[in-house]
């Protein structure tokens, strides 16, 4: 299964900076719970699939990497 927790291990090659870490951290503290699976990875960005509860649809959340 997909575990939010672990994304900062898991993407590690693409957190290059402190500012990604600190990011992808808020990420997972603040929507951790809603995030379903990663969609999509590229060189600048990473794409998770969640759920919006309020409006009871998904949702993608795109992470920009700095740099």
């Amino acid at each position: 299964g997909f575990d939010p927790t672990a994304l900062t291990e898991q993407y590690d090659e693409f957190l290059t900076t402190a500012e990604d870490h600190v990011l992808l951290e808020i990420i997972v503290s603040d929507y951790g719970e809603f995030l379903e699976s990663e969609i999509g990875r590229g060189g600048m960005s990473l794409v998770f699939l969640a759920q919006d509860l309020k409006h009871d649809r998904p949702v993608a959340i795109k992470v920009l990497a700095s740099g």
